[in-house]
């Protein structure tokens, strides 16, 4: 290419194929290929101070996301945790007036070494779960 220099540059997307064209000549051509973004997103630690086992689950998609959970090695597991969870629409924002993004805990049941949890859209949540006599 010049300096000062004009040309007709042309992009077509036709569905995963892209060309590219300048001055009316196929110059590239690809394949755009898709980025399957994992579903959630998660960590795990354990706080030996506390006892607990805690999980920190990400769900970036629109769409509510239910996994199993299998706490396998973590000991004796207590019937009940607490889950913290902040989630949102798309375009929430909090102004001085109302408050539409803020943590939110409540106590879930029916916990064990395998038990399934529901993740909200949009959403980070810690699940804080006490577990006993796990492998160190």
């Amino acid at each position: 290419m010049e300096t000062g220099k004009w040309y007709d540059v042309k992009v077509v997307v036709k569905g995963a194929q892209v060309e590219c064209y300048l001055d009316g000549q196929l110059v590239q051509k690809a394949e755009v290929l898709h980025h399957k973004v994992p579903a959630l997103f998660t960590s795990a630690v354990r706080d030996n101070k506390t006892g607990e086992t805690i999980l920190k689950v990400v769900n970036p998609g629109s769409q509510m996301n239910v996994a199993t959970i299998q706490l396998q090695g973590a000991g004796q597991v207590e019937s009940s945790a607490k889950a913290t969870v902040i989630t949102g629409k798309g375009d929430d924002v909090n102004t001085f007036e109302k408050e539409n993004i803020a943590p939110r805990t409540a106590t879930i049941n029916n916990v064990g070494p395998e038990f399934r949890f529901a993740f909200y859209p949009r959403s980070i949540t810690v699940l804080r779960i006490g577990t006993h006599g796990a492998k160190q």
